[in-house]
């Protein structure tokens, strides 16, 4: 007969992803990935759709699994602060 536990216990694993706490005021930076479609199997640069982008887009991989799917990782023009 299995128990429960007397505690619950809650838990996030994401392979290649560290969970950062952000303090009050602290920027949160918000990143852009590819965009997908059902008409085609070919992902597009999220900004070759007209959205706002920054003065200057920075590309960069975060780890192996990104750079392997194929994930395109920009920044954004946006600033976000932790309330």
């Amino acid at each position: 007969v299995l128990a429960a536990a007397p505690f619950p216990a809650r838990g996030l694993y994401l392979p290649g992803f560290s969970p950062i706490e952000y303090q009050a005021g602290d920027l949160v930076e918000l990143k852009v990935n590819k965009l997908t479609s059902v008409k085609t199997q070919l992902p597009f640069s999220y900004y070759t759709l007209p959205y706002c982008k920054p003065e200057k887009v920075v590309t960069g991989v975060g780890n192996l699994g990104e750079a392997l799917t194929g994930d395109v990782i920009e920044n954004s023009p946006y600033v976000i602060k932790m309330r």
